[in-house]
Parts: structure tokens; C-alpha cells; sequence
């Protein structure tokens, strides 16, 4: 009995821990806003190198197209990993018990508003920014 406890307790938090990084990643890759404006975090690098004022503007143009490219990315990798997140969610379902899956459920219900409130309030910011 204490294996399958484990096993379920390990299922759980990696189950979580992967939500949390592939949230994380997406967030951070996908969020138009930063905490300061791009010339802003480049002006270290700018200032180490001493660019020209043209060069930056094509360091500016080269993150924007990156920044783009990885928002890309991630967009076409969001079915699959919702996909891979549900299927885990229902192998870890399978293992429980009924009262164990109804506390699972509530559990993963809360989590995912968490995540729909998070994502929602970084898609208000990033539309009030344009």
C-alpha cells in the first residue's frame, strides 16, 4: 500500500511540476509584456560593446524577430502539451480511488483556473500595451 501511495504522491507532483514549467516557459515566452522595454534590457549589452546607433536599431529589429519566432513556437506546441497534460491527468485518475479522484479533481480545478486567471490577466496587459 505505501508503494502505490508513493507512486500516486510522485505521479501528482510530477504531474504539477510539469504544468508549472511548461506554464512558466509559455508565459515567458509569450508575454509581449516585460518588465522594461526591450532597448532598455539591451542597453547593458549595448553599453559593453559600444553599437552605433544603427546597430541597435537591427538588434531591436533581431530580438523582435525572435521574440515573434519563439511566440510562434509556442502557439503550435500548446495543443500537444494540453494534450500530453490530459492524458497524464487520466493515467494519475486511474490509479486513485474515488475519493481520491474527486480530491484530485478539485485539486486540478483549481490549478487550472489558476492558470486560465494568470493567462487571462497577461493577455489584458499585453492588449492594453498596444
Amino acid at each position: 500500500m505505501f508503494i502505490k501511495h508513493s507512486y500516486f504522491w510522485s505521479l501528482l507532483v510530477l504531474c504539477f511540476l510539469f504544468g508549472a514549467v511548461s506554464g512558466t516557459v509559455y508565459e515567458t515566452m509569450a508575454s509581449k509584456e516585460t518588465k522594461r522595454p526591450r532597448r532598455v534590457r539591451t542597453s547593458d549589452v549595448i553599453k559593453q560593446i559600444d553599437m552605433t546607433e544603427a546597430q541597435r536599431t537591427q538588434l531591436n529589429t533581431v530580438l523582435e524577430d525572435g521574440r515573434k519566432r519563439m511566440i510562434e513556437l509556442n502557439s503550435s506546441m500548446r495543443p500537444e502539451l494540453s494534450m500530453i497534460r490530459k492524458e497524464t491527468r487520466a493515467q494519475i485518475r486511474e490509479i486513485l480511488t474515488v475519493e481520491q479522484r474527486a480530491e484530485f479533481d478539485e485539486l486540478i480545478a483549481a490549478k487550472d483556473k489558476a492558470r486560465r486567471l494568470h493567462s487571462e490577466s497577461g493577455q489584458a496587459k499585453s492588449k492594453s500595451d498596444k
